[in-house]
């Protein structure tokens, strides 16, 4: 019972850290949209690696709470 609780909380957390990180990526992109032009090359890069690298992460989370969602369904058979 309290392995599932556990689990549960798990893949919620990994769910709202990716959706923050998804979230930090857009307002990264969007920033560079409306303000790009007045940046270097080098900051362009910058921002846009740290985006694409955000959203990266953010999909490893939801791979790990998938694979933490199939745990619980396991557990609860």
């Amino acid at each position: 019972m309290k392995e599932e609780q556990s689990l549960r909380e798990k893949i919620q957390d990994y769910k709202n850290f990716s959706n923050i990180l998804v979230a930090a990526a857009a307002f990264f992109y969007f920033g560079l949209v409306l303000v790009g032009s007045d940046k270097s090359q080098a900051q362009l890069i910058l921002v846009l690696v740290t985006s694409y690298l955000f959203i990266a992460i953010a999909f490893l989370f939801r791979m790990v709470a998938i694979k933490d969602m199939r745990k619980l369904q396991d557990i609860e058979k």
